[in-house]
């Protein structure tokens, strides 16, 4: 789009911003304030974009301007912290539905329409200052120069903490914005400067602009993907304004727009943090279940735009919401758009690496017991990249030894931890090769395959093992008689409730001789 056809629809709206100083001027709000806010063009574009705000301040009220069908209005925004009649209002920035403003040495803010929410938050050092710009970046924080010291300082609201980054090489002529990621300011003789955040110090000039020296920087979207950046002069006798769009890629002056007959010195709008219409991905978290890889990764990304209203995420092509959250992405290459509310939208694909489950192999190498007491004995060797291993035998704690022994017959629980505190768990038995039978306490028929089934456990010396269980009101549900796995909790297919349950054991032991146990065992769910 040329510069002549962007304007074409913006100059039926000069008479209305000649008009609105006229009655400005003409009011008890003295016509050579401090801050007279420049935006006659900003009305085309919030005509087109409701998404944009943009704020005009006098030396002592600041005012919202809103355009709809070609008719513009200036709107007062209510009490400003109480502001005493000898206060100037030196300079604006917008943060999203925050406006931040400065009167001396003073730093405000307040949410436009709801005066209660005005606060002070921050205090600039030094006496007889004047601080004649503030930009806020995407993120909200602030940035502002004292004219006098060119020292710059930046406000996080977050912390609430005010830091000098360092003093600039020259003075600003009277305004901060952003463009694609760098931070300018007009400076009264040398045209642009790019601040260097790193040493402002080595900051150095952006761009020269001969003829004009600049005392606002206004930058306002004409598309999805770009804004118009404009600049305005003040002529001597500082009763008339030049306004010049500028290509700041180029690093050129496009064309003189207009002189107003008004001395003109500042303006603040949505976009002056750099943003445009269109959508920019700022972050991606992602969170992936490592202990359980099956489970999928969860992803969610965050937009930023300039515009109003809810930003529509699309995965895939199926999947929509309006928060960026996606759950239990599957491996593999994925589609996202993000629309705003004005239609415009970024595409991009990402891919979900696969997660490799960190399952360790574990083995468990075990010599049950003899016909000594307690001379079981169990090692547990594991063999995994997320080293090291921890093992908690038996619920002692995790430790990182791996054998155990003097163990009696019974059932041993075993939880492996990787590097990660992924942790995975099993069981073993120890059992007799003499005499000794053991019959479980307890049995959880879950289907973890931990503990399902209820049985006796012995070792090789005894034979003709019979087994049986038997009802609360003394039937016979299960038998026995040395082959299956055991009772799984259930009659003819039917789940047992929790409760205990009688048994009897009948077998040889080492010497042939003839042995009967019975007893209870409770069934847990």
């Amino acid at each position: 789009m040329t510069p002549g056809k962007r304007f074409s629809d913006l100059q039926r709206y000069i008479v209305f911003l000649v008009n609105t100083l006229e009655l400005l001027s003409k009011s008890p709000i003295p016509f050579y304030c401090r801050r007279l806010i420049l935006l006659m063009f900003a009305a085309f574009l919030l005509e087109t974009t409701s998404g944009q705000k943009i704020y005009v301040n006098t030396s002592n009220a600041v005012y919202q301007l809103n355009c709809t069908n070609g008719t513009c209005q200036l709107e007062k925004i209510p009490t400003l912290c109480s502001l005493t009649q000898n206060q100037t209002i030196y300079s604006i920035a917008i943060f999203n539905d925050t406006l931040y403003y400065n009167s001396g040495k003073f730093l405000f803010r307040v949410i436009p329409n709801k005066p209660a929410s005005c606060e002070l938050v921050a205090t600039f050092p030094g006496s007889g200052v004047t601080f004649n710009c503030l930009a806020a970046d995407k993120y909200g924080v602030i940035y502002t120069i004292e004219y006098n010291s060119k020292i710059l300082y930046q406000y996080d609201p977050y912390q609430k903490k005010l830091d000098t980054l360092g003093i600039l090489p020259v003075a600003p002529a009277g305004d901060l914005m952003f463009y694609k990621g760098r931070l300018l300011y007009a400076s009264l003789s040398d045209g642009i400067y790019e601040v260097n955040m790193d040493d402002p110090a080595k900051s150095k000039q952006f761009m020269s602009t001969p003829g004009y020296s600049f005392y606002g920087l206004l930058s306002f979207p004409y598309n999805c993907n770009a804004n118009a950046v404009y600049g305005f002069s003040l002529n001597s006798g500082l009763n008339s304004t030049d306004l010049v769009e500028l290509d700041l890629d180029k690093k050129t002056i496009l064309s003189k727009f207009t002189t107003l007959p008004y001395g003109l010195y500042d303006a603040a709008s949505s976009v002056d943090n750099g943003n445009t219409l269109g959508l920019t991905l700022d972050s991606v978290e992602v969170k992936t279940e490592r202990c359980s890889p099956s489970s999928g990764t969860d992803m969610r990304f965050l937009a930023f735009t300039a515009v109003d209203g809810p930003i529509n995420y699309l995965l895939d092509g199926i999947k929509a919401n309006k928060d960026g959250k996606f759950s239990k992405l599957s491996p593999g290459r994925h589609e996202l758009r993000m629309e705003n509310s004005k239609g415009c939208s970024f595409d991009t694909t990402f891919t979900v690496a696969p997660i490799l489950d960190p399952k360790p192999a574990i083995s468990i190498v075990k010599e049950d017991q003899s016909c000594y007491l307690n001379s079981g004995r169990v090692t547990i060797n594991i063999t995994g990249a997320d080293q090291p291993y921890q093992i908690n035998f038996q619920r002692e704690g995790f430790k990182t030894m791996n054998s155990y022994d003097r163990l009696a017959v019974g059932q041993y629980s075993i939880s492996v931890r990787n590097k990660d505190g992924c942790t995975w768990d099993t069981v073993t038995n120890i059992v007799s090769t003499c005499d000794t039978l053991f019959m479980p306490t307890a049995f959880t028929p879950n289907g973890d395959g931990k503990n399902d089934y209820l049985r006796p456990i012995y070792g090789t010396a005894i034979t003709d093992v019979s087994f049986h269980v038997f009802s609360r009101l003394g039937e016979k549900i299960y038998e026995f008689t040395g082959t299956g796995k055991g009772w799984d909790g259930s009659i003819n297919s039917h789940l047992q409730p929790t409760g205990s349950y009688a048994f009897v054991v009948k077998y040889k032991n080492g010497s042939g001789r003839q042995m009967f146990r019975k007893g209870t065992v409770t069934l847990i769910r």
